[in-house]
């Protein structure tokens, strides 16, 4: 499968609500030789539309482990959107208990906490709070000890410190408090 291939198989596969052809569809992603980011972050978005009400079915075909392995993807590093998207799969995967262990298995909290810190001083303040919300859920759903363990935060200050707006400085003190667990 190319890019184009992928991007409307994801479509139709969201539009019927099969979570396995969405996760399926991410490893194709990931599989792509070249520029997989316009692939990826397309399966990414479907996720993210369909974590909320199919967290516990994602996890059980495994988008956990493929949602950590874009994290750790070159593009992820170089393009704040793609990181943001994935960091909000991250949150609402976590929404199942089950699958905030499957996230942070196999260096997932490490992998998370460097998708942030690449876009800390970019300026990009949707991604720090995407950030912030998904170590905020991880914490809260088990993960206190391993994004400790991964630096979250000091990953979560950097982006309190270029947060601008003092409203949304509510998301790192959030993550802040899970990671204490207050």
């Amino acid at each position: 499968m190319d890019e184009d291939e992928i991007v409307d198989a994801v479509e139709a596969a969201e539009a019927s609500g099969d979570c396995a052809a969405v996760v399926g569809l991410l490893g194709s992603a990931l599989a792509l030789e070249e520029d997989p980011e316009t692939a990826v972050e397309a399966v990414a978005d479907a996720l993210l539309r369909l974590g909320t009400a199919h967290a516990a079915a994602l996890g059980e075909a495994g988008a956990c482990e493929r949602v950590c392995a874009a994290l750790a993807l070159p593009c992820c590093g170089d393009e704040p959107s793609l990181a943001e998207v994935l960091l909000g799969c991250c949150r609402v995967l976590c929404s199942s208990g089950a699958n905030a262990a499957k996230l942070l298995a196999n260096d997932g909290a490490a992998r998370l906490v460097s998708a942030m810190e690449a876009h800390v001083a970019s300026g990009e303040p949707t991604l720090q709070e995407q950030g912030c919300l998904a170590i905020e859920a991880l914490a809260n759903a088990g993960g206190r000890q391993a994004l400790l363990d991964a630096g979250a935060a000091a990953a979560v200050e950097g982006a309190r410190g270029d947060i601008v707006n003092e409203r949304n400085k509510t998301y790192p003190d959030h993550a802040l408090a899970a990671l204490a667990g207050s």
